[in-house]
């Protein structure tokens, strides 16, 4: 379960990232 939820939070902060370098651009 951990490694589950360590897994989601990595790529909610990819997409995080991704989304705030489409609004930076």
């Amino acid at each position: 379960v951990d490694r589950l939820f360590a897994l989601q939070q990595g790529l909610d902060d990819i997409c995080n990232g991704i989304a705030f370098g489409l609004l930076e651009s």
